[in-house]
């Protein structure tokens, strides 16, 4: 994990868009998409684990989500 990939985790917890937060990365929301899944596979040791809440509008962090931005 580098340091731009926790700038993308914090940015999307900030704006709670995949959208948005893609446009402030300058970077495509497939490729933000990406990032985060595999940084929720990097952190959950092979077995993703969910760091936003993908069932709501906006999106939101769940517990673990939580935690790892503290760490971010």
């Amino acid at each position: 994990m580098d340091i731009i990939s926790l700038k993308y985790v914090l940015t999307l917890a900030e704006m709670r868009n995949y959208s948005a937060a893609a446009h402030e990365c300058a970077i495509s929301q497939s490729a933000l998409t990406k990032h985060i899944q595999k940084i929720e596979t990097e952190i959950g040791g092979g077995t993703p684990i969910e760091i936003f809440g993908r069932n709501t509008r906006p999106i939101s962090l769940t517990t673990a989500g939580k935690e790892f931005v503290l760490y971010a």
